[in-house]
């Protein structure tokens, strides 16, 4: 048997890291039983998985550290031994390092890196937080396996990239668009690029519309739209003619990057924005580049080339193909046992 832990409920998957747990978990060629934390015990199947909430005390959102990632990890082992020790499995899949320490020592186990945590949570949140999420990290890295999703978060295993799935699309079909989007979750690096696409759109020609919970911060103005939590973003992503991503901190790959890639939409990204996908992406750092690059992609034949080669990127990331090299991965571990 394969037990996962997940951080958080993950389906329907309506945020990068979600997305990136249903989309490897459910491509497993192993039926894999899934725990995760809520406030009410509930148990589900979904494809090869069976999903199970273990229940949380109510107060330990009250606790003082204002940070849920290291709540859940200071209980992890109260919550979850338990239950995995009941399930025994030969392998046990970890979704972010915060449920490391339940993991029973004799236990062989596969981390899913889905950021450099530490360095994500020293950029958010200081030199505290950081150094509380070192801990946890560390452990997590002495897996028996290890996925990680960007080669710039420095950390040795399988490369196993996010992904996205492939809608049907023509080249360069946004051309006559004159919107601008962004889609994020509340995550703070979204927050950031949202406000800063405000604040630069504003001095565009074009219509912006942002969605996503990270909008939610965001005063409508002027050209600037809120669009809010979307529950179906294919008509969001079709109607645009570039997809533009100003983030300033951030790890991992960018998810809401390489879905807007599949639609064939040119990626206006800052570097750190672009991480994983830059190879697709045209990088700019000022709103005077952001206006250059703009006007470069009015000409039909700059578009036309852009929109070929975010089409060309997505296709390598599809979730069919990462999910089977993530399958083949935890099977070696599996099978090793």
């Amino acid at each position: 048997m394969i037990v996962a832990l997940a951080p958080f409920y993950f389906y329907p998957p309506r945020f990068g890291g979600a997305e990136r747990i249903y989309n490897l978990l459910s491509r497993l060629e192993e039926p894999v039983h899934v725990l995760y934390p809520d406030i009410q015990e509930h148990i589900e199947q979904l494809d090869n998985m069976t999903i199970e909430a273990v229940r949380v005390d109510a107060d330990m959102a009250s606790e003082g550290i204002n940070d849920w990632d290291l709540k859940l990890a200071r209980h992890a082992m109260r919550l979850f031994r338990k239950r995995i020790v009941e399930l025994d499995p030969q392998v046990v899949i970890l979704e972010h390092p915060w449920q490391v320490e339940a993991i029973p020592k004799e236990t062989k186990f596969f981390y899913d890196a889905h950021n450099n945590e530490t360095k994500l949570k020293l950029e958010l949140f200081g030199q505290q937080i950081a150094r509380a999420a070192e801990h946890y990290e560390k452990k997590a890295l002495k897996a028996d396996g290890i996925a990680y999703c960007s080669q710039d978060d420095d950390i040795q295993g399988h490369y196993i990239p996010n992904g996205t799935d492939l809608p049907s699309v023509t080249v360069g079909s946004g051309f006559e668009s004159n919107k601008l989007i962004f889609i994020g979750s509340g995550h703070p690096p979204n927050v950031k690029a949202a406000h800063n696409l405000a604040l630069w759109g504003r001095q565009l020609d074009y219509e912006i519309e942002i969605a996503g919970t990270c909008s939610e911060v965001i005063d409508p103005d002027g050209n600037v739209k809120i669009l809010g939590k979307l529950e179906e973003t294919d008509d969001f992503f079709r109607s645009a003619f570039a997809f533009v991503n100003l983030m300033e901190q951030g790890s991992g790959t960018s998810l809401k990057v390489i879905r807007a890639m599949s639609y064939g939409l040119p990626v206006i990204s800052t570097e750190i924005g672009a991480r994983g996908f830059s190879e697709g992406c045209i990088i700019v750092d000022s709103v005077d580049e952001l206006k250059e690059s703009l006007q470069k992609l009015e000409n039909r034949d700059e578009y036309l080339k852009q929109s070929l080669k975010s089409l060309k990127v997505a296709e390598e990331y599809s979730w069919d193909k990462i999910g089977k090299d993530f399958s083949k991965a935890v099977r070696r571990l599996y099978e090793s046992r």
